[in-house]
């Protein structure tokens, strides 16, 4: 009883390490894609993360950063961009609802499965 115990938890950790992988992986190429890279103005170390409405179209399509001391723009390569036009509030609203349903139609899905096709007796 221990031992298939043993097995349900290791089992039930691979597959929550299966579904965290891609997210896991996402985070270190972030963190390696800015790793090294500061701010033109002011010499801040840039962060790879930015809340998606202070993103401006330019920075949506090509990528880049936003200093948090002086709040300047710059692309990839960490080189000063002019501040353009920031997208309509309610496209990026459409855009973002539409990210958040695919995981959350995938996780239904996974439910789905398993109640009709691993439990169909209940």
């Amino acid at each position: 009883m221990l031992l298939r115990e043993m097995i349900s938890i290791l089992l039930r950790l691979l597959i929550l390490l299966m579904l965290l992988s891609p997210l896991i992986a996402y985070v270190i190429y972030k963190i390696k894609q800015a790793q090294g890279k500061c701010c033109p103005s002011c010499g801040t170390p840039l962060f790879p993360f930015q809340h998606p409405a202070s993103k401006t179209i330019q920075q949506w399509k090509q990528g880049g950063y936003r200093c948090r001391n002086c709040g300047c723009l710059t692309d990839l390569n960490a080189k000063q961009i002019p501040a353009g036009p920031y997208p309509k509030r309610s496209t990026l609203l459409l855009v973002l609802g539409a990210l958040n349903l695919i995981p959350l139609f995938c996780f239904l899905l996974l439910i789905l499965f398993y109640l009709f096709y691993l439990k169909p007796n209940g």
